[in-house]
């Protein structure tokens, strides 16, 4: 949920930045074309300031324009598939450090069933049981965090052709002579 929050907020600051930008060039572009009107000494002149203000104004409104707005009614749901990672991950960063995810998620199984095991017997190491127990839980939702952030959407996945297989074995006809064996002759 934190992920997503942000993802939307990062959404919603760059859609605002644009559309502030957006604003100051229109203030300038006005600003700027009263001033040139007023200064003008020839029709060209204000036909000239007329058509770049007007430049500036398409920019403006076309920076604005492609600032999409957040959907506010997108939410994806919370799935025990999408918590535990269990879904293609792009990247291999982000995969190794689902690896790490993985393994600090085994380390907190074994740390849970020690801590309710000194819980039921009689134990001195409650605290530093549940210390140890939180400590592994923080870095296994910190490693979830960052196998997410650091998958790259926009990169796309890299398949092995298999023509790149074909030329990396040589199964391929060779037709230079100096490629084929000495004792074939055709």
């Amino acid at each position: 949920m934190f992920q997503d929050w942000r993802a939307r907020k990062t959404q919603a600051g760059r859609r605002k930045l644009a559309l502030e930008d957006a604003r100051r060039q229109v203030s300038f572009a006005t600003e700027w074309w009263n001033a040139r009107k007023l200064l003008a000494d020839s029709a060209e002149a204000v036909q000239e300031a007329t058509a770049s203000a007007m430049a500036w104004l398409d920019q403006a409104s076309a920076r604005a324009t492609a600032s999409e707005p957040p959907a506010a009614d997108e939410k994806t749901p919370i799935t025990f598939r999408r918590l535990t990672l269990f879904y293609r991950l792009q990247g291999t960063a982000a995969n190794i450090i689902r690896g790490g995810f993985y393994l600090f998620l085994g380390l907190l199984v074994i740390a849970v069933g020690q801590t309710l095991d000194t819980l039921r017997g009689p134990g001195k190491f409650i605290l530093g049981d549940f210390v140890v127990t939180v400590i592994i839980a923080l870095a296994a939702l910190g490693l979830r965090f960052w196998a997410v952030s650091a998958q790259s959407p926009t990169r796309k996945r890299r398949r092995i052709r298999w023509t790149t297989l074909q030329y990396a074995l040589l199964f391929y006809r060779l037709n230079r002579p100096s490629a084929q064996w000495p004792c074939v002759k055709a």
